[in-house]
């Protein structure tokens, strides 16, 4: 829990470098408050039949600025730019993007009863296809690549982002 606090107080700290102990506790207690989260909204659903499943999507949008800036630091602790998470927002926003205008059309088509032997719909339909298909490839090789380097050990020594939070008197920022 003391690394999830220590985030959070560095809410927005893109500099420095991170454990793989700091980012991985973070992710953790993340996903537990989550899951807490939600288990109470079914429970209040459940009692009080009110819906405030709403309120769910609250919690990631409040931690998406400190999961970037700790996944930022966990880079640079293997000697890579925090910029590299912006390969898999790019990708997920292409293919969410994707995913709307395909059930757009489809769903435009279906419900005004346009003939779909047309041309024009088939190709469409087709292509956006193929493109989601590449899009969801990328995004997961894109999500791998940085779950590998997540997983790596610290580069050794200093860096060009600061000191090894392994060595010397920064061995544990959390206290």
């Amino acid at each position: 829990m003391k690394y999830f606090l220590y985030c959070l107080k560095h809410y927005a700290d893109f500099s420095g470098r991170a454990r793989r102990s700091e980012f991985w506790y973070f992710q953790l207690f993340n996903v537990l408050i989550f899951i807490g989260i939600y288990l109470i909204i079914l429970a209040i659903k459940r009692v009080i039949g009110i819906d405030w499943s709403f309120i769910i999507s609250v919690y990631p949008i409040a931690l998406f600025i400190p999961n970037l800036a700790v996944s930022a630091r966990r880079l640079h602790d293997t000697n890579r730019s925090g910029w590299w998470q912006l390969l898999t927002i790019i990708t997920g926003l292409i293919t969410f993007g994707l995913v709307i205008i395909l059930v757009y059309l489809l769903f435009f088509y279906a419900i005004w009863g346009i003939d779909m032997r047309g041309f024009s719909i088939f190709m469409e339909e087709k292509l956006l296809s193929v493109l989601l298909f590449i899009s969801i490839i990328c995004h997961i090789a894109a999500e791998i690549l940085l779950l590998v380097w997540y997983c790596r050990d610290s580069q050794q020594g200093v860096n060009r982002f600061g000191p090894n939070p392994k060595e010397g008197n920064n061995a544990n920022p959390v206290q």
